[in-house]
């Protein structure tokens, strides 16, 4: 009866949908609770309660761990995060072996678009695949080694979301990712007025960007709309401050509402479970595309029976503490943890238990089988994770409330210096901590230490990866190629497409003299996304260096097509100096033009110029900067070419003033003193 009720329900409208355009949008960090779908005090989110009149929003909605990252791969996959291999933000990725939305919906005729707000969904960690169009954060951001996450705030994401709704052609699937409720907390105005809480502050002015979407295309109405958020955020419940160590349902729940097209309803209880992991397969449903490969989500026009998974690595990850995994329907929450006093497997500890049916029974029998769904023993590209029976030997997160708390507001307090030797005092072994530190020495360029207190928190937790990335930065800025080489390729070997790592490693190779095999890291960096000035400066110069001067000049048209860049222009105007002195002239007038401050070409052109023009030239160098050594020298030459002896000497002598080769100066001025 219930499959003919389906039928007469929803066979018109799944035969009407196909090939219908799709928007999926997804709010980071999104405490469900703090909107007004859920009648809260502050009227955070009206827009979103508008719509969820004009579709569903299924109250009963759960990610499988309050992670980004994570989260948003179980979202595009329709996979849990233990079956993908994805545990954590940084120290994960996900691997080209599991299709996505984007490249499904690809396969099928559409255009695909991706507009992403944080940097943790960057290319780098695989979310990008089957897009033909990505937007990303500016990973040029991220080349001095950030220590807060870049990310893009909603109103440039809604212009982005809207510039291309212009062009996209039918059928398309635009992706949609706002990070802006994420920590730290910082809303525009008129939201840091109007709200006494900046989170809410966050949360309404995204509503207001949503809204703007819909109100400036109004083809939106005949698309399937997705709403979601990737996980919540603790704000003090439980003694939660923010999201990722625990599994309490204020970071778990999130925001799952759908809008079909303007002509069709659903009519579905609004309370029946789901999961992140259903959007996929929903998708596919209503798009009329068979699903070739097994996935853990079910479409929400289908029957859901037993548990979720939850899990978080966070901990583990950033602290060596014990990773946290559990089920929950909704009413019942169950989160598995060893014993306080033994740490027997056996134990199952209850969280938040708000109803009298128990799976205890089910448990019981099913714990120990590896392939069980809910929980899964660990599969997947983070091979060398300990596997459950040994994670026993590491603290709970529930023991270290206390700890995480701080840790959280030192965080928040800018990274402190002497919050930061607090904190090592209470937990000298704890890896954040030491990261944290090694971050701090590195802003400072304190490399020394920054590597004393990198390599002691990779001592305590070996699989905090992101961590070889930042000593491999650190090794190459004090010399130790070797070093350098060996923590870039254990990041490389569990992020491989991480466009940064690619040309930090390239980097390396060239500094240890490898030239030929830097160009191909240089090149795999650019592929991957990493398209900013120096990779181009750093790739031409490598190519000039093996005699392939072609190719660098072709790299760099290529990269000057749209944009400029005087060190660029710089480079071209050295190629040609020798063998085309007019392009060389345009091109080092060109760098000149584009960034009067940057002097190398002033020298340069000073070679190929009448002696006239020339002195003027490095006369206008030397107001930009009177302590230019080169400049001062160079004119000099010209001087004496001019057999202005005088003029040279007094030249030379300012030039000795600023330079670091004296020697080279003095016997310039004794020659001419000779003379």
């Amino acid at each position: 009866m219930k499959k003919i009720l389906f039928i007469i329900l929803f066979y018109p409208l799944l035969s009407i949908a196909e090939k219908l355009n799709i928007i999926l949008i997804s709010i980071d960090t999104l405490n469900i609770k703090r909107t007004s779908l859920f009648n809260y005090e502050e009227n955070t989110t009206p827009f979103l309660k508008k719509l969820s009149e004009m579709g569903i929003n299924f109250e009963n909605s759960f990610t499988p761990t309050p992670l980004t990252l994570p989260a948003h791969s179980t979202l595009l996959t329709g996979i849990y995060p233990h079956h993908l291999g994805v545990y954590d933000n940084l120290n994960s990725a996900l691997s080209s072996e599991y299709k996505t939305i984007p490249e499904v919906l690809k396969e099928n005729g559409y255009k695909t678009a991706g507009i992403v707000s944080s940097y943790i969904l960057s290319s780098s960690f695989g979310i990008s695949k089957g897009f033909d169009i990505f937007e990303e954060i500016s990973l040029e951001k991220l080349k001095g080694g950030a220590t807060s996450i870049p990310e893009r705030d909603a109103s440039k994401t809604t212009d982005l979301a809207l510039k291309y709704l212009k062009n996209l052609k039918s059928p398309f699937f635009l992706f949609i990712h706002y990070f802006d409720p994420h920590i730290p907390y910082n809303p525009p105005e008129p939201f840091r007025s109007q709200f006494k809480d900046l989170y809410d502050g966050e949360v309404a002015f995204v509503d207001t960007q949503i809204e703007r979407l819909f109100n400036n295309y109004k083809d939106i109405k005949n698309c399937w709309v997705f709403i979601v958020s990737d996980h919540g955020e603790g704000l003090g419940e439980n003694e939660e401050l923010t999201h990722g160590y625990f599994l309490y349902k204020n970071t778990v729940q999130v925001l799952t509402l759908i809008l079909p097209p303007e002509r069709e309803r659903i009519n579905l209880n609004k309370n029946r479970l789901t999961s992140l992991a259903d959007i996929f397969p929903t998708i596919l449903k209503i798009s009329k595309i068979e699903k070739k490969d097994k996935v853990d989500g079910v479409d929400i026009f289908s029957e859901r029976k037993g548990f979720l998974p939850l899990e978080t690595f966070y901990g583990f990850f950033h602290h060596n503490f014990m990773p946290l995994r559990g089920i929950t329907d909704g009413k019942v929450w169950y989160i598995f943890n060893f014993d306080k006093e033994n740490r027997d497997y056996n134990k199952i500890i209850k969280e938040l238990f708000t109803d009298a049916r128990s799976p205890a029974r089910f448990f019981e029998k099913n714990l120990m089988d590896k392939e069980i769904t809910s929980l899964g023993y660990l599969k997947g590209p983070v091979k060398d994770v300990p596997p459950m029976e040994k994670w026993k030997s590491f603290p709970s997160p529930f023991e270290k409330k206390d700890f995480i708390n701080k840790i959280t507001l030192a965080l928040e307090g800018g990274e402190n210096y002497e919050n930061l030797k607090e904190l090592e005092k209470e937990a000298p072994d704890d890896p954040e901590v030491l990261k944290l530190l090694g971050d701090y020495f590195k802003k400072n360029k304190d490399f020394q230490n920054s590597i004393k207190y990198y390599e002691k928190a990779l001592k305590y937790s070996p699989f905090y990866y992101e961590i070889n990335f930042e000593l491999s930065k650190n090794y190459l800025k004090i010399g130790k190629f070797k070093e350098a080489l060996y923590n870039i390729e254990s990041y490389l070997k569990i992020i491989p497409e991480d466009s940064i790592a690619l040309f930090y490693k390239g980097s390396i190779l060239e500094a240890m003299g490898k030239e030929e095999d830097a160009i191909i890291y240089y090149k795999k960096s650019l592929e991957k996304g990493f398209n900013t000035t120096e990779v181009y400066i750093k790739l031409s110069l490598a190519l000039i260096k093996i005699k392939k001067e072609r190719e660098a000049e072709e790299t760099i048209l290529k990269y000057l097509k749209d944009k400029k860049s005087a060190p660029l222009y710089y480079i071209l105007g050295n190629i040609y100096k020798n063998k085309d002195k007019e392009k060389a002239k345009k091109f080092y007038m060109e760098a000149m033009s584009e960034m009067p401050g940057f002097l190398p070409p002033y020298i340069e052109i000073s070679d190929i110029l009448k002696i006239e023009e020339g002195k003027e030239i490095l006369k206008k160098a030397l107001q930009i900067d009177p302590s230019f050594d080169l400049a001062w020298e160079k004119l000099g030459d010209l001087y004496l070419k001019e057999k202005n002896s005088k003029k040279a000497l007094e030249c030379y002598n300012n030039a000795l003033k600023f330079s670091k080769d004296k020697e080279r100066i003095k016997r310039k001025i004794k020659e001419l003193e000779f003379e």
